[in-house]
């Protein structure tokens, strides 16, 4: 489905590249299991005459629209989540290596690798990467941006405060929404330096 939203992206339209189905567009109600009879399209809307993706949008954004645009090939769902995931997890990593090195700096060298191996294991990565299909491109793709947002929140808080870390949390988190509007809860971070401002009557 991300593919064939590509396409309608790349012909001018939101919809996804499939023909028309006369029939639906024949029913007093096409939304009514009994009337279709099968027709439509599994985790599609249909509107207006066409079937639209009401997953998120922002892989195409980041990923598969690009690729496609730069080589003219499309990226399978599966590449998709390894890489969304790939780095997600790095971000993770890179964000846990610098909290202990700044708060922790004396954990053992162990501790530290094992403190590695149990956030890598210990998320939804591993049972994303067990059947990586539409599903899992925006929920790999949330992931990834989400823990960029918390990379740039943790930069952001060092003293004095760095405004830009935090306009590119702000760009990171729409974008992470856009992804899975369930993260709106997460953008509750964005208030982390809030405490501190009131504080100092900024």
């Amino acid at each position: 489905y991300y593919n064939l939203l590509v396409r309608g992206w790349a012909k001018g339209q939101l919809a996804l590249d499939v023909p028309d189905d006369p029939f639906l567009a024949a029913l007093a109600n096409p939304y009514d299991p009994v009337q279709r009879q099968g027709h439509g399209r599994h985790d599609a809307s249909y509107y207006g005459g066409r079937f639209h993706l009401y997953f998120g949008v922002t892989p195409v954004l980041l990923l598969q629209f690009p690729c496609w645009w730069l080589t003219g090939s499309y990226i399978t769902d599966g590449a998709a989540v390894a890489l969304f995931s790939y780095v997600g997890c790095l971000l993770a990593l890179g964000l846990l290596l610098d909290v202990m090195r700044t708060w922790f700096p004396r954990t053992p060298l162990a501790l530290q690798a094992a403190a590695m191996v149990a956030l890598g294991w210990a998320n939804m990565v591993p049972p994303l990467l067990r059947r990586p299909e539409m599903w899992e491109v925006p929920i790999a793709c949330g992931y990834m941006l989400f823990m960029g947002v918390l990379w740039c929140v943790w930069r952001g808080l060092a003293k004095p405060l760095r405004p830009g870390w935090w306009v590119l949390a702000s760009l990171l988190m729409g974008l992470c929404v856009g992804a899975r509007p369930t993260y709106l809860f997460g953008s509750l971070v964005l208030l982390a330096p809030l405490p501190g401002l009131l504080r100092q009557g900024r």
